[in-house]
């Protein structure tokens, strides 16, 4: 198979991390309002010193537009609060030439305004945009989030985690919007959710790229988009990506485009993911998208007025396209260098000649604005696995779905942006499940013997208990116990997951080699010299029977790749010979993550779109210590409070210092249980 990916060149991964600027070494954090910085908030910003950090700490909508020039900063709301801009209000950069700055704007919300970043001139200048709602009402007129490279500009932008819902300002503008005119711009667009909440046949994008030359001056941009979601129906396309608009000189941008989600309403001319050429080239690796309810799939095309010496190249496999007219819409005189293959296409027509493993026919879907794959789909392990690979090796993707769960499961890799496999449930234990000191999960879930379960309590506001738990298998199916003995109460509930076989799920034994008095240090290929892993663990009494009456967590030690994720007794107790673990590994992710307890407290809230005002949320929670002082520390249990709506991890003995915990939250699971009346997930 030919090299389907970018030429390889120093720094071309992650450039903007050779690039990126650090803050001066006084830099400082100022709270607003505080004493130390009165007045406006834009008076405050207007007085701090280059580098600084301004965390909002005012509850009441603000009403200004603040504006930035020159200057290092970062604007974000202070931990455990959460500003918000009056209706119409908006944050604006501009960093002229000969500048270079670091701009950071996070953890705010807009109604009716915008955050626009724009860097003019020679320089380089880092742009990130983390964590930031912005809503365009019907009657507003505006509502994005824009990066703007201009005239020589270098820009390094990082654009996450963001929701943005609305109209498109225009025909060629996005919600998201990623321009390079005569500029260089290399740009991470990530876990961001795009939503139209206007009329379904109007203009825009979802993501909207465009890289165009100024002039004789030509653009470069590098973009990587993945695991974002674009709900609606876009005149241009989900995630848009051009060169050349209304411009005479070639320019060039590469583009991955992968794991990525568009959910449509096959109005208009809608596209999933469009690319189009004017004058230069696109090189593109559009992979593992899923595509649905849109007109057209993934489109390849000339702008009207573009060269015919304009080229697209590349790839597009594994993606998952269900349109109403057209599947693949490729203008071949355009892309004699792209190839498809690997793809489901369900669509009466497509305008390009399908690869010899194109799978056509119903994708099976469990609904086309939830696209995961049902049982039996087509798309399971149908895709070009080597391919993927090699994609996520040279672009340097973290190896997740469009869940933020583990891209790798089972056989063979899955068509599409979601990777099917994982299951979750809720567990009470009741009188018919309970014998003695342990309860039967009766369901299809916990009946295979190789199933390697999570499972994380729940308080059932009928009684608490945080005594240990773990695992064992009988009489056909798991069964969770009191590692005490001690009689198990009916009314106690479980959240259970069951991850899919694959590298980041594995039994970790502690031996004489790898265990040292009240922790064993795991050594698996998925964890080791990763700091950052999600781990979540839970004991298995069946791999190796030994009760272990403490309550368990993981820690890290040492650096680079010598450094090794451990499974601990957080009392220091010694653990029994044999003791094994089940082990879950994956990268961070929006739904995989770890949060802070703050010491000498017992509830660590959790704050997350899907856990929110969501009791049937099957969250997975595992202790995360300092090897310095993992305890002593009690148990806990997940509380969902009836009052704020809001999942908590609690536990009667006070947090030590440098108590974290992983939480890992399956989308899949709040769909099912959020999406159908009256449901429970119970078993």
């Amino acid at each position: 198979m030919p090299n389907r990916f970018f030429p390889a060149r120093a720094g071309h991964h992650l450039p903007w991390l050779v690039l990126a600027l650090l803050p001066s070494a006084d830099a400082a954090t100022r709270v607003w309002p505080s004493a130390a910085c009165t007045g406006t908030l834009q008076a405050c910003m207007d007085g701090a010193a280059d580098g600084d950090r301004i965390e909002i700490a005012g509850l009441a909508p603000i009403e200004e537009d603040i504006s930035l020039a020159n200057r290092s900063l970062t604007l974000t709301s202070l931990p455990g609060l959460r500003a918000r801009f009056a209706s119409g209000r908006s944050v604006t950069t501009t960093i002229g030439s000969g500048v270079s700055a670091t701009v950071t704007v996070s953890r705010i919300d807009f109604t009716d305004g915008a955050v626009d970043l724009r860097k003019n001139g020679t320089g380089i200048t880092s742009f990130t945009v983390e964590d930031v709602g912005v809503e365009r009402t019907p009657s507003g007129s505006t509502g994005r989030i824009a990066v703007t490279a201009t005239s020589g500009a270098t820009v390094n932008a990082t654009v996450t985690g963001n929701r943005v819902r609305g109209l498109p300002g225009s025909l060629n503008e996005g919600l998201l919007h990623l321009e390079a005119g005569g500029a260089t711009l290399n740009a991470v667009v990530a876990w961001n959710t795009l939503a139209r909440n206007a009329d379904p046949t109007a203009q825009g994008a979802g993501l909207f790229v465009d890289a165009h030359a100024i002039g004789s001056q030509p653009a470069t941009a590098s973009v990587r988009a993945y695991g974002n979601t674009a709900s609606g129906a876009f005149g241009r396309a989900a995630f848009f990506f051009s060169e050349g608009l209304f411009s005479s000189s070639a320019s060039t941008l590469e583009v991955v485009a992968a794991n990525n989600v568009a959910t449509g309403t096959a109005q208009g001319s809608s596209t999933g993911v469009g690319l189009t050429v004017g004058q230069g080239t696109i090189q593109a690796q559009v992979f593992n998208n899923t595509i649905t309810g849109a007109q057209h799939g993934i489109s390849a095309l000339g702008w009207d007025s573009g060269s015919p010496a304009a080229r697209i190249s590349g790839s597009v496999r594994n993606n998952l396209i269900q349109a109403a007219t057209r599947g693949l819409v490729f203008t071949a005189a355009l892309t004699p260098g792209l190839d498809n293959d690997y793809n489901l296409v369900q669509a009466p027509v497509n305008l390009a000649t399908p690869g010899p493993n194109t799978v056509s026919g119903p994708a099976q879907l469990v609904a086309r604005h939830a696209p995961r794959l049902r049982p039996g789909s087509p798309a399971i392990d149908a895709a070009d696995g080597p391919g993927l690979a090699n994609l996520i090796i040279e672009a340097g993707l973290p190896t997740l779905d469009a869940d933020g769960l583990r891209r790798l499961k089972g056989a063979r890799a899955d068509i599409g942006a979601y990777e099917a496999g994982d299951g979750a449930m809720r567990h009470v234990a009741t009188i018919g499940s309970v014998n003695a000191n342990w309860t039967v999960i009766r369901h299809p879930l916990a009946a295979p013997f190789t199933a390697e379960l999570q499972a994380t309590r729940v308080y059932n506001y009928g009684g608490r208990t945080v005594m240990p738990f773990g695992l064992f298998y009988t009489a056909g199916t798991w069964a969770i116990y009191n590692e005490s003995v001690a009689p198990l109460l009916p009314g106690l509930i479980w959240n259970v997951w069951a991850p899919a076989p694959g590298a980041g799920r594995f039994i970790h034994a502690a031996t004489a080699a790898n265990t040292t008095t009240w922790r064993t240090q795991v050594d698996n290929a998925a964890a080791n010299g990763q700091a950052a892993r999600i781990l979540i663990v839970a004991h298995n009494w069946t791999s190796s029977p030994a009760y272990n009456d403490h309550p368990i967590g993981v820690y890290y030690s040492g650096t680079g790749s010598a450094g090794r994720w451990h499974v601990a007794n957080l009392d220091q107790a010694n653990l029994p010979a044999g003791s094994a673990f089940n082990v879950y590994a994956q990268p961070p992710s929006p739904n995989a993550f770890r949060v802070a307890a703050i010491p000498g407290r017992n509830l660590v809230l959790l704050d997350h779109p899907l856990l929110n005002g969501t009791p049937c949320a099957a969250a997975q929670v595992t202790r995360v210590v300092s090897p310095a002082s993992p305890g002593p520390m009690g148990g806990f249990d997940l509380d969902y409070g009836l009052v704020d709506g809001r999942w908590g991890i609690y536990s009667p003995t006070p947090w030590p210092a440098d108590t974290a915990f992983n939480v890992l939250v399956d989308p899949a699971q709040v769909f099912a249980c959020t999406d159908r009346i009256f449901a429970t997930d119970f078993d």
